[in-house]
């Protein structure tokens, strides 16, 4: 009886040791999110599933004819009908294919679907305290900003060799600013001429390619970027103000898909002193109630600069004049301002914001 007793005591305790470790492994697996990661794949695969379901769906109508606008419409309604809705999905449908994420799960690339998003508002902090941005160009790596109006004197970077800024008058405080053409020595380097564009890259040749390198030099206008920790590496680079060659990509990509109309021809101008001409044209009108390519004017004759310079043998950089008009100007106006661009990486995280405030959140 003693021998049975004692069994039966360290049974008990046997039981009650292997409860405790069985939780404390439930325990440990659950701080170390191995049970968050399993639960996640279950998840996944569902996702899975879903956009496997979305794939055949857009397969199906794109063999139908169906292309943009119907397209779209078609496939949101059959997925509809699978009770996929956008109540609790993001749908990006386009011509190439579809995509369907959980709406806490989106990036800034997922967003912008098409040219049709250029204009829209985005949250975007800068650095130097700029905030109102909008989406002006993208590609599948890059989401390209631009700032919503011409910035003011005080967001001018102070660094640009031989720079001069407006001080008297009504430009006194619209951030106007040209450049005295003495330092030819003091040339700025186009880092990236391929995110931004840039067909050109000898600035040498002429002292208005020089400026317009300043306008393209990069570390002049790092106090666009926003190197908080949560933003810093999603922000690929910042420039004083678009390139030719940008902007024309983002008015043709824009134009076209609106109206199929009004497509500008970028053409180089062939005399070798580095710079460009527009449609064998020095003048190309823009709409002036577009404000993501033209700005509220103070006075029609000032303008915004492009970084680009203007080589049929006069010291000019293109602007963009405050009635529209797309044209050269002489370096040395300072009545002539800049809206700065900014390149983030697609997979910067993103959602969907409010149209009262803002259109895109990161």
């Amino acid at each position: 009886m003693k021998k049975n007793g004692i069994s039966l005591i360290v049974l008990v305790i046997t039981i009650i040791v292997m409860i405790i470790l069985a939780a404390s492994v439930v325990i440990t697996l659950s701080n170390t999110g191995v049970i968050d990661k399993a639960n996640d794949a279950v998840n996944s695969t569902n996702d899975q599933q879903i956009q496997e379901l979305a794939a055949m769906v857009w397969a199906e109508s794109y063999m139908e004819g169906l292309r943009g606008q119907e397209l779209i419409d078609d496939v949101t309604e059959k997925l509809n009908t699978q009770k996929i809705t956008t109540t609790d999905w993001y749908i990006k449908v386009t011509d190439k294919g579809v995509t369907v994420k959980e709406k806490n799960n989106l990036t800034l690339g997922d967003l912008i679907i098409s040219a049709l998003d250029y204009g829209k508002t985005i949250n975007y902090v800068s650095d130097n305290g700029v905030t109102d941005w909008k989406v002006f160009y993208h590609t599948d790596d890059y989401v390209y900003l631009i700032a919503s109006e011409k910035i003011a004197k005080d967001k001018i970077p102070t660094n640009i060799p031989g720079t001069v800024v407006a001080e008297d008058g009504i430009l006194k405080e619209t951030g106007n600013i040209g450049w005295n053409g003495k330092e030819e020595n003091g040339k700025g380097t186009i880092q990236n001429p391929s995110m931004w564009m840039a067909e050109w890259s000898d600035y040498t040749k002429n002292k208005n390619a020089i400026w317009a390198s300043f306008l393209i030099d990069e570390k002049y206008w790092e106090i666009f970027k926003n190197t908080t920790a949560e933003y810093s590496r999603y922000i690929e680079g910042a420039i004083g103000t678009p390139t030719l060659e940008l902007f024309v990509a983002s008015w043709n990509a824009k134009r076209l898909q609106e109206t199929n109309t009004n497509k500008i021809e970028l053409t180089f101008s062939a005399n070798g002193t580095n710079g460009y001409y527009l449609n064998s044209s020095t003048s190309v009108k823009l709409a002036t109630s577009d404000d993501l390519y033209t700005w509220k004017a103070v006075l029609n004759g000032t303008s915004i600069w492009l970084a680009a310079p203007f080589g049929l043998g006069t010291e000019c950089v293109f602007v963009i004049y405050g009635n529209g008009t797309v044209g050269n100007r002489g370096y040395s106006h300072a009545s002539d301002g800049l809206r700065p661009v900014v390149c983030l990486k697609s997979d910067i995280p993103a959602k969907l914001g409010t149209a009262e405030t803002t259109d895109y959140v990161i």
